[in-house]
């Protein structure tokens, strides 16, 4: 149990690291990005700078764990690309650029013949139908709610929102894993080899390795042993409040977890 609490005495960080991993791709929910990753790109096409992005959040954001600190914006640009076993770097950046990696698992590499025209990128379906071109991505970066990116309630909303239009891989037939997909699975894996690391779980970058976490109980049997109407439906209520709040209480007040589905 005291494990558990050097757990609860991180949570602040450990949210502010997770947020850090749903930004480290941050550069796709852009029309620069689209352009650089077409077919045939324009001429002079380019990624946003790492200033836009340190003009948004600033250098004063810092994330203290595992007897480390660096700054929000760092973690965010050196957490994508890299060794993760590159000496001298935190582990904090090591974990975050593993985790990039083994993400691959929901976005599997795919060649450059899938890649689509700047002016007609589109984002498909898992059944392969395909909606309109992709435009107006970096607009909705640039309306998401920076100054207040440390308010979860406020800000992971709107960027889930603005991620779910983006895509995390433009090239077919992967272009139906949206940003957000992307970014969910990264910062549920970051946060739980975090969450490892602090209960004394440290081992290499490369060497990590995660195993799902499930709760299961009887729902149909509950149900059918409801009473009748209208006491059922206070039954039924129940069924579904449970799984929430035991989603809630894994992923915010213990901090391992990340998200659940009742069964």
């Amino acid at each position: 149990m005291s494990k558990l609490k050097g757990l609860k005495q991180n949570q602040s960080e450990l949210q502010k690291a997770e947020i850090a991993a749903w930004l480290h791709n941050w550069r796709k929910c852009s029309d620069e990005h689209i352009k650089v990753s077409a077919s045939t790109p324009p001429s002079g096409a380019q990624n946003l700078p790492k200033t836009w992005l340190q003009v948004k959040l600033g250098t004063t954001i810092t994330i203290t764990c595992l007897n480390e600190s660096i700054v929000l914006l760092d973690l965010v640009e050196r957490g994508r690309k890299g060794d993760p076993e590159e000496t001298g770097i935190p582990r904090l950046t090591a974990y975050l650029r593993r985790c990039h990696r083994a993400s691959h698992i929901e976005k599997e590499e795919t060649d450059d013949l899938g890649k689509q025209p700047d002016t007609d990128t589109r984002m498909s379906s898992p059944f392969g139908y395909e909606g309109k071109p992709l435009s107006g991505l970096t607009q909705l970066l640039e309306n998401l709610p920076w100054d207040d990116v440390l308010d979860r309630g406020r800000f992971l909303p709107q960027l889930q929102e603005a991620f779910k239009q983006a895509l995390g891989e433009t090239r077919r037939p992967e272009n139906e894993v949206t940003l957000w997909d992307w970014s969910l699975i990264v910062a549920a894996l970051y946060k739980a080899a975090l969450a490892g690391a602090l209960l004394d779980y440290k081992s290499k970058p490369n060497d990590l390795r995660w195993r799902l976490l499930s709760v299961h109980f009887d729902g149909l049997g509950f149900l059918s042993e409801a009473p009748p109407h209208p006491r059922s439906l206070g039954s039924q209520a129940g069924f579904t409040e449970c799984p929430r709040r035991r989603t809630e209480l894994a992923r915010s007040r213990v901090s391992p977890g990340h998200r659940g589905l009742p069964r």
